[in-house]
């Protein structure tokens, strides 16, 4: 998942694995060559974040993360830097699972980058609510290309992509924060709270308050 998604999970009596919790600076600390959003289940955008594994690769992966618990558990010189490098092992299996079961959006090489430049824009500014034409300057396109290329990958225009962006964040917000709902509205730029109320439930059929009763419930 990426940072901030909200989830919830349903799990039978009989369920058991591991969940693995770690902070982008954790990760980049160790290899802060790489980008997260270059393994494709981190690419929100153009991925979905979902795997199956098969007899085969659950065995290739139980002892990775065998190991991470263990390191965890362990108090040994370097303990973090151990877990940096068995994290890393462990993603770069996802990946090659990843590629193989061939979940991905096919998308041409310049289309790919544009996208991937479009989100990392998108990550930083979707709180100021600025116009497409915006990010489209940023990245050397037009806007018809950015929208095009959007409508065409992903069956969105690049409005309704910043716009799921400040409803990602309100839910998160929503569940993991005490902030009430007039606070979130100003912590995304949303100076009106009609407006973010009237906003939110058209994109999520209910209210603020309504989403988080249902979802803190599950939890």
């Amino acid at each position: 998942m990426i940072p901030g998604q909200v989830h919830s999970w349903e799990l039978s009596a009989d369920a058991d694995g591991w969940v693995v919790f770690f902070t982008p600076e954790f990760y980049l600390k160790e290899f802060p060559h790489r980008k997260l959003f270059s393994f494709p289940f981190f690419n929100a955008l153009l991925h979905k974040p979902i795997l199956y594994l098969f007899p085969a690769e659950q065995s290739l992966l139980i002892p990775i993360f065998k190991t991470l618990q263990q390191e965890y558990a362990n108090q040994e010189i370097m303990r973090n830097e151990m877990l940096g490098c068995y994290l890393d092992v462990l993603l770069i299996q996802l990946t090659r699972i990843y590629k193989i079961q061939g979940i991905e959006i096919e998308v041409q090489a310049g289309e790919l980058s544009l996208l991937q430049n479009f989100e990392n824009l998108m990550e930083q500014h979707y709180k100021k609510h600025l116009p497409v034409s915006y990010y489209a300057d940023k990245l050397h396109v037009t806007v018809k290309h950015i929208s095009k290329t959007c409508k065409q990958t992903l069956v969105k225009t690049a409005k309704e992509l910043i716009q799921e962006r400040s409803i990602l964040e309100a839910q998160r917000l929503l569940v993991h924060s005490e902030l009430t709902s007039s606070q979130i509205a100003t912590e995304l730029g949303y100076f009106d709270n009609k407006y973010f109320f009237r906003f939110f439930k058209k994109h999520t059929g209910c209210t603020p308050e309504q989403f988080r009763n249902i979802n803190k419930a599950l939890w």
